[in-house]
């Protein structure tokens, strides 16, 4: 089973956020170069080896509506041979693997997923205007 702190993401002390450089990582603790009444402290971990496949595999609670998803579009992507219904479905599923995929990868990592980034973007765009020198002919004679 791999096991250690891989990554330390952030780590906050009684005045607020503390240095990320006065913490050594060690195999399996870390070592606090100065000192603090109290850190909290995010951290990354190595996921275990699987090497038998009746094992139970330890996912996210965030992720299980998201790997569903990708069963179900993975599914309708097999079965479907070209079939224009079954493919749609698996289209429309794979979007949904991705949204929450993305969602719970946002909330996991403490970035936001939400209407900020969802917002529309000002752009500088503009249609074009159509020219007058064009001759359009009515539609309707």
């Amino acid at each position: 089973m791999a096991t250690g702190i891989l990554n330390v993401l952030s780590a906050f002390d009684e005045d607020g956020e503390y240095p990320l450089t006065n913490i050594q990582i060690k195999p399996a603790s870390l070592v606090f170069l100065e000192p603090a009444g109290f850190v909290t402290v995010t951290i990354t971990t190595g996921v275990p080896d699987y090497t038998n496949m009746t094992e139970e595999l330890t996912i996210h609670p965030l992720l299980h509506s998201a790997v569903i998803y990708y069963l179900i579009s993975m599914y309708y992507d097999k079965e479907g041979e070209g079939d224009d219904e079954e493919s749609g479905l698996a289209e429309r599923f794979y979007q949904r693997w991705l949204y929450y995929k993305n969602l719970a990868i946002a909330n996991l990592s403490g970035t936001k997923h939400g209407e900020d980034n969802m917002s529309p973007v000002d752009t500088l765009d503009v249609m074009p205007r159509p020219s007058s020198r064009i001759k359009r002919e009515s539609y309707y004679e």
